[in-house]
């Protein structure tokens, strides 16, 4: 709490601070869900704060300016989640206002620990990024954020339909992405094992795969129930939760 209040005095145009979300430690599928938040926090989400154009503010770590959030912030209930459709009403907001971004204010989340589990929340998620756009983007107006939403959203993509069709294009091509894929992840490994002192996250890195290939298919998916057939899935899962 002390890490969002010292946020919120850094300037007054501060309407909103998301902090650093961590995985508690379970097992194969936790430790591959860390390596994601690592690189969406330590490159991405950096990256859109130097530029004041965060993307998705977690529901489990971000705190409002009341007096902004009552005046300019709504429950709509026509997407999946409330967390992605925030981020865009305040990234559109006419007057610049400001996300922080406060690695220091760590938040500790439960993650599926299987993959039926893992499956559901994906699909709220990949339907949530769908929504959202559909919904926001005809309203973006500043520069850096349209440019934040292309390039990931374009990315996505790419890497989506290159993982189900460049195997039946070219395999050995294929293959040579799949060992550069494999160099990469054990960096952030190692990276990860040294930051969060968890070595278990160095001997899981051959197992990022799995969840890599289960996200592709389910954004694919998403997007042609989402945007190709224009069905708006609002059904929730709610996941299991472990005693801690």
């Amino acid at each position: 709490m002390k890490q969002i209040e010292k946020s919120f005095r850094i300037d007054r145009k501060i309407v909103a601070v998301c902090g650093y979300v961590k995985s508690i430690k379970n097992n194969w599928l936790t430790a591959c869900r860390e390596l994601e938040y690592i690189i969406w926090q330590d490159l991405h989400k950096s990256a859109q704060s130097y530029i004041n154009s965060i993307l998705i503010l977690p529901g489990c770590c971000t705190a409002y300016k009341t007096k902004f959030f009552k005046k300019h912030i709504t429950f709509d209930h026509d997407t999946i989640a409330e967390d992605l459709d925030f981020s865009y009403k305040i990234n559109n907001y006419k007057k610049s206002r400001y996300i922080n971004f406060n690695k220091n204010a760590i938040v500790y989340t439960q993650d599926p620990n299987t993959i039926y589990e893992y499956t559901h929340q994906l699909r709220r998620w990949a339907g949530w990024w769908w929504q959202n756009l559909r919904k926001h983007v005809p309203n973006v107006n500043k520069l850096p954020f349209i440019f934040e939403i292309a390039i990931l959203y374009l990315e996505w993509i790419i890497y989506s339909i290159i993982i189900f069709i460049l195997p039946f294009i070219n395999l050995r091509l294929y293959l040579i992405l799949l060992i550069l894929f494999f160099i990469y992840t054990t960096i952030l490994w190692i990276y990860g094992a040294i930051t969060r002192k968890r070595i278990d996250l160095f001997f899981y890195s051959f197992f990022l795969i799995i969840p890599t290939t289960i996200n592709s298919y389910i954004f694919l998916s998403e997007f042609y129930k989402q945007i190709i057939r224009q069905q708006k899935i609002l059904i929730w899962f709610k996941p299991q939760r472990r005693k801690m």
